[in-house]
């Protein structure tokens, strides 16, 4: 059976159907395709329902979204089993994606009964009210990785805001967002309309109809090590936060920016200890969601080898065991003129890099087209503070990972990273829109100035 679509609260099945594969087990299923008609189907009934959605009492839309807060609870195991069917994960990833995705959950019904209007003063002292209201129907494409997170938050904070959802989920998950749209009825959510093609194109086609937009998109995180960092506890953190999920994350490490030779020498040194040690080497290789994936990874360290980059891990360009599996690499001396520089690898790989001081690092740091997330190493938390401050980014973890997400923080990049924000309080200023109702006794206006002189 193919998997459906799920328009007005129904599973929907197309003529049309496409098979879907996990890059190591194979062939899945298929899923229903969303035609023409049935697309305008789900936007007509998400357009019908969002008066209702949006009128009902606050306090009602946080119980909907607490009770599927409860029933994803009850239902962690199911869900995980799924996510592993349909792609590869490990379960650290599975287990981490579940626990942020009930923070989400928590956090976005909170914010049901904290969406605020202001009684701002006017002019002449009569009476103006600035109400925040939802815009309508919301759509909402997600990817693959950290797909509960990811798809779920990009749900539940246009809902908590009063706006219908139409989604468009990832073709790797689709038994996953179909599984979500059903709990999300058992829920009591009257409509919820899934899969209904990305970020720049679609970017053009808001600005080209005046739709507001809210973009999280890709990012090439850097960490600058400065000389008084724990390279030992940075070398482990910034391996950690450039292979988890093997890399296919948008906060993961790209290039760690060392601020001299010293810096550079100490922590290749950690890391070096680090893929050498039993520990390390018995992870094995790493997966990532497709051949084509794999085979873009090694594109790019063969293109930075020829280039004269050092490669710092025993790691082979030629693909051991099956096509999409991959080892975890660590390069140096990663030059402009390379690919790996400037492109966003999405694998588990990431730079080592010198620089001559601070200024450096910082123009370095900046010099990417992406600006989603950083971190600062230093036992100097003035300095780190300052660097902090400079980066063009819309996270920076000092002594941390750049791998980091909150419910309650706001959490969206800079530069082609994106902008607006989703998660907790933040993300009702990106899915409400303002509206000024003012107030006055009956005054007639001076019609005779209309054609005169004022003075």
């Amino acid at each position: 059976m193919s998997v459906p679509l799920f328009i007005n609260g129904l599973e929907v099945t197309s003529n049309e159907t496409i098979t879907y594969s996990h890059a190591v087990a194979g062939v899945v299923g298929s899923v229903s395709v969303c035609t023409a008609e049935l697309l305008e189907q789900a936007i007509t009934t998400s357009k019908a329902a969002f008066r209702g959605w949006a009128d009902t009492p606050a306090a009602q839309r946080r119980d909907i979204i607490n009770k599927f807060g409860d029933l994803m609870v009850a239902k962690q195991d199911f869900f995980a089993k799924i996510y592993e069917k349909e792609t590869p994960v490990e379960h650290m990833v599975t287990f981490t994606d579940f626990q942020y995705t009930l923070g989400h959950i928590r956090e976005a019904a909170s914010i049901c009964t904290q969406i605020k209007g202001d009684i701002p003063t006017t002019l002449d002292n009569s009476l103006a009210l600035v109400l925040r209201e939802p815009y309508g129907v919301v759509l909402s494409l997600t990817p693959y990785n950290f797909a509960l997170t990811l798809t779920l938050r990009a749900i539940l904070y246009p809902l908590a805001c009063g706006n219908t959802v139409l989604l468009k989920t990832s073709e790797r998950l689709p038994l996953l967002c179909t599984e979500l749209a059903k709990t999300f009825k058992e829920a009591g959510l009257p409509v919820l309309s899934f899969r209904a093609v990305v970020g720049k194109i679609v970017a053009q086609l808001c600005g080209k109809y005046s739709k507001p937009i809210l973009l999280e998109l890709g990012g090439k995180a850097p960490v600058i090590v400065c000389e008084s960092a724990d390279f030992a506890t940075a070398a482990n953190n910034i391996l950690f936060a450039a292979n988890a999920h093997s890399g296919q994350i948008c906060m993961s490490t790209e290039v760690a920016i060392c601020v001299g030779p010293v810096a550079k020498a100490k922590l290749q040194a950690e890391v070096q200890a680090i893929v050498e040690s039993e520990a390390w080497t018995s992870l094995g290789d790493f997966e990532v969601v497709s051949p084509d994936a794999s085979q873009k990874m090694r594109g790019l360290w063969k293109d930075a080898i020829d280039l004269g980059a050092k490669v710092l891990t025993k790691a082979t360009l030629a693909a051991p065991g099956h096509p999409a599996a991959i080892p975890a690499t660590v390069l140096a001396d990663v030059t402009p003129n390379m690919r790996i520089y400037a492109e966003e690898t999405f694998g588990p790989s990431f730079n080592i890099v010198e620089v001559k001081d601070i200024d450096a690092a910082v123009a370095m740091a900046n010099s990417s087209g992406y600006g989603l997330s950083a971190a600062v190493w230093s036992s100097d938390y003035y300095q780190a503070m300052e660097i902090a401050k400079l980066l063009e980014s819309g996270a920076v973890h000092i002594n941390s990972s750049t791998v980091h997400d909150e419910a309650g923080l706001p959490h969206g990049g800079h530069k082609g990273s994106g902008f607006g924000r989703f998660n907790g309080t933040y993300a009702i200023d990106s899915f409400t829109q303002t509206k000024s109702v003012t107030m006055r006794k009956p005054s007639p206006l001076p019609l005779s100035i209309l054609r005169g002189r004022l003075f």
